[in-house]
C-alpha cells in the first residue's frame, strides 16, 4: 500500500497480531445506599419545635450522614430548604421553627419534610416518603405535626 502525492510517506502492511485476548479474574460488589422509612413527626406546639424521626433498615452500605429537605405543599410543591446531618447515628432532628418562620407566611400553611440517606462516594438513597408539618397562624408562633 502506497500513499499517493509527491513526498507522502509509505505505510507497509505487517503481521501484528491484534485480535490476542485478555482476561481479569476479579469481583464486584453493587451496593444500595438504603430509604430511610417510617418517617414520622413528634411534638410541637406554641413556640416549641417539632421533631421529624426515621428508621433506617439495615443494608451493605451504611449511611455516612442524613438530609431533610422542606417542601411547600401549595399548588408549586416547591422545595424550600435542606438542613444536613453528618452523623451516620442519628434518626431524629428538631425542625428549627427559625427556619419555617422564614418559608412561611403570615397564614401559616403545610409543609412536607423528606429524608436522604446519604452514603460514601456521593451515594444517596432514593427520597424517603413524606411527613407533614403544621405551620399555624401568625407566621409561625403554632408548629405542630400535621
Amino acid at each position: 500500500m502506497q500513499a499517493s502525492g509527491a513526498g507522502a510517506p509509505t505505510a507497509e502492511w505487517t503481521d501484528a497480531d491484534w485480535s490476542g485476548g485478555q482476561s481479569a479474574v476479579g469481583s464486584v460488589q453493587a451496593g444500595v445506599v438504603p430509604t430511610p422509612t417510617n418517617v414520622r413527626c413528634t411534638g410541637g406546639g406554641v413556640l416549641q419545635n417539632p421533631t421529624v424521626h426515621w428508621d433506617v433498615p439495615s443494608a451493605a452500605v451504611s449511611p455516612t450522614g442524613f438530609r431533610g429537605e422542606f417542601y411547600n405543599r401549595g399548588l408549586l410543591g416547591q422545595r424550600l430548604g435542606e438542613r444536613v446531618i453528618q452523623d451516620p447515628n442519628v434518626r431524629s432532628a428538631q425542625v428549627n421553627r427559625s427556619l419555617l418562620d422564614v418559608i412561611s407566611n403570615l397564614l401559616g400553611g403545610y409543609y412536607d419534610v423528606r429524608i436522604t440517606a446519604l452514603g460514601p462516594g456521593g451515594w444517596t438513597s432514593e427520597v424517603s416518603s413524606a411527613t407533614t408539618i403544621r405551620v399555624g397562624l401568625l407566621g409561625g408562633l403554632v408548629v405542630y405535626c400535621a
